[in-house]
């Protein structure tokens, strides 16, 4: 992977337009390098706010490319299993928006398959217990995301939700930052609201 890390998008709706595409826009490092939509007024839009991204009709313009090294998937719901696993199988690190998928069959496919990955980035939004049904107890089900973070490559960066309840066993040489709301090594100031649009400062790491 290079130093720059080139991203694709897949969809364009309220998700990718407004919690993804801007903050992979201006945090540096990141390249906002392709968007997948047929729709022709959000290929529009693309076009007008970010000129140098390119515009593929399907998913598959990302995950075939060669290129992408980072897959966020804001597809609708009943299309995250399909793009996310597609994108996972090609080697691409992948972000993928909630629900990661809608049935239970899918979701068992999931069953700590992430502990079969060595991410140069990994995003923990969340280690509320969950799943119980599978991992049993809530000590389990954290100690399965602790582990998770031991298998992050050494110089790597884990980007984890601020009061998450889980101590991480990164490498002395893994990067970690928190984020939230308004705390955290990311977060958001000056939140406002008007004229449809939600606008804020994007506070970062120096």
């Amino acid at each position: 992977m290079s130093s720059v890390i080139h991203v694709g998008i897949i969809g364009y709706g309220l998700s990718g337009r407004v919690f993804h595409a801007p903050f992979i826009h201006v945090v540096e490092g990141f390249e906002l390098s392709k968007i997948s939509t047929s729709n022709p007024d959000r290929v529009y839009q693309i076009k007008k706010k970010y000129p140098t991204t390119t515009v593929v009709p399907d998913a598959w313009g990302i995950i075939n490319d060669s290129g992408i090294d980072l897959v966020i998937v804001t597809s609708p719901n009943t299309d995250h299993f399909t793009w996310a696993k597609a994108a996972l199988s090609a080697g691409k690190h992948v972000v993928v928006e909630k629900p990661f998928t809608v049935t239970v069959a899918e979701a068992d496919e999931y069953d700590r398959s992430f502990h079969w990955l060595q991410p140069w980035i990994a995003v923990i939004t969340s280690a509320d217990p969950d799943h119980l049904d599978i991992y049993g107890t809530p000590e389990a089900y954290r100690e399965s995301f602790e582990h998770f973070t031991s298998l992050i490559r050494k110089n790597g960066y884990l980007i984890l939700k601020k009061d998450a309840p889980l101590t991480p066993r990164t490498d002395a040489t893994v990067t970690v930052f928190t984020y939230s709301e308004s705390e955290g090594d990311f977060h958001a100031e000056n939140i406002r609201i008007g004229n449809g649009e939600i606008t804020f400062d994007f506070v970062s790491p120096d």
